[in-house]
């Protein structure tokens, strides 16, 4: 974890934060000043090791994309897969409201970026383009799906 202003940090960051930001299925094709609309309504999370950062059938809660250490997924308390830096969670429950899938537990320190539904929506419903771009990588994602489906 970090020490000081959390501001400072978050400054020097931005095109860390945005290039994270663009390698997420779900924000892809997004241009630079769209991905820091999406900074500028995110909030900064830290968890201690051990923490749980979402808990499996609790309500939905916001999108996660981690910045730093490692935390396990599991569902139904069997263990699924790790995600570590620059991975992400909860891109589905921000768009459908649906609860937790998983448990998502620190295993380390963990510091992110949490972009809750409200600031989501209110970005998509202030930008058309926006929002078009959004739908388009969910139906192209969609798409994939189903060719994997029959094959």
């Amino acid at each position: 974890m970090r020490d000081g202003d959390p501001q400072t940090w978050m400054t020097d960051v931005d095109d860390s934060r945005i290039d994270a930001l663009r390698k997420v299925p779900l924000f892809a094709g997004l241009a630079d000043a769209e991905l820091e609309a999406l900074l500028e309504q995110a909030e900064e999370r830290s968890y201690r090791t051990g923490q749980d950062l979402v808990t499996q059938g609790d309500s939905s809660g916001p999108f996660f994309l981690l910045y730093e250490g490692r935390c396990q997924v599991t569902v139904d308390g069997h263990p699924r897969r790790k995600v570590g830096p620059g991975q992400y969670f909860g891109d589905m429950a921000l768009i459908d409201g649906e609860p937790r899938s998983a448990t998502v537990r620190a295993e380390t320190d963990v510091r992110g970026l949490a972009i809750h539904a409200e600031a989501f929506f209110g970005i998509l419903e202030s930008n058309f383009g926006v929002a078009r771009k959004i739908m388009a990588n969910l139906s192209r994602r969609a798409r994939a799906a189903e060719r994997q489906l029959h094959e």
